[in-house]
């Protein structure tokens, strides 16, 4: 493929960049290769960076940067992108070969990417002559990111935290252990957000176990009702305003909803009451 590439665009060198600990001999083997490739290795150099500068250095002397194949890089790619280098992937598949069409699709630069591993030279060869797009990423990407989802770490912070809550309710459930109500009142951080996901969670848990008779579902609905109540609470003296009202006043008519599926009857009566209590307070 390399191969292909170089031919594709005349008068172009491949840099091959191994670590600062691999040494002679896996440079050795790698021109091995190359040459068993059939791969002009005149038109290859083999380069080794020594710490974060020399390593961040060589992204200065590229234009594009082509993706591993099949296990694509993910952490290259973002180190690129962030250096104004367009990683050019491929939409293989599987998810580990196509994190750098995924990457660069979240910068917005996923038409720089080859649909199949039959048109990648034909768009290294594409990519790489278009020099105004070429300096237009080196001297304004890095600009443009911090708003693009690849790097907005507010929106990673909470999918990770939601992650982890989903992990930490899941493991309550298998274990039969009461989850911590508590930490939801000491916590006043993005509290609409704990709000929103406690309705969702519960949601979840009722549409997961609908059809099996499960003892701690019961104890779990109560006990998410309880988080939901506290953050109800908290929120009615926080956000004295419409917006955030209009908010509990949905979750509330989505839980209500949900008392349908409640498993037995005393928790339904749980649910209702809860329910009743958060109404009566927001009216």
């Amino acid at each position: 493929m390399w191969q292909k590439c170089l031919e594709a665009v005349p008068g172009s060198r491949l840099l091959i960049q191994l670590s600062s600990y691999q040494g002679e001999f896996v440079e050795k083997k790698f021109r091995e290769r190359l040459e068993k490739s059939g791969l002009d290795t005149s038109r290859v150099d083999i380069g080794r960076n020594y710490g974060q500068d020399g390593y961040y250095g060589t992204y200065n002397l590229v234009d594009v940067m082509l993706d591993s194949m099949p296990f694509g890089g993910g952490t290259t790619t973002s180190e690129a992108i962030w250096m104004g280098v367009p990683v050019i992937g491929c939409k293989y598949p599987m998810r580990h070969a196509r994190m750098a069409y995924t990457f660069m699709s979240h910068v917005g630069l996923g038409h720089l990417c080859a649909d199949s591993v039959e048109t990648y030279p034909e768009k290294v060869r594409e990519v790489s002559r278009n020099v105004d797009l070429l300096r237009d990423l080196r001297r304004n990407l890095r600009k443009k990111l911090r708003g693009m989802p690849l790097y907005d770490t507010g929106v990673f912070r909470r999918a990770f935290e939601n992650a982890m809550r989903d992990a930490y309710a899941d493991w309550c459930i298998e274990h039969k252990k009461p989850i911590d109500i508590d930490a939801y009142r000491k916590n006043d951080s993005r509290l609409l957000l704990d709000c929103i996901r406690a309705a969702d969670i519960v949601v979840r848990e009722i549409a997961r176990e609908r059809g099996r008779k499960e003892e701690r579902l019961s104890a779990f609905i109560t006990e998410y009702f309880e988080i939901h109540q506290v953050l109800m609470e908290r929120l009615l003296v926080i956000f004295q305003n419409e917006a955030g009202m209009l908010v509990i006043a949905e979750k509330a008519a989505q839980l209500l909803e949900l008392t349908e599926s409640a498993p037995d009857a005393a928790t339904a009566v749980s649910m209702i009451s809860a329910i009743k209590s958060i109404i009566t307070k927001f009216a």
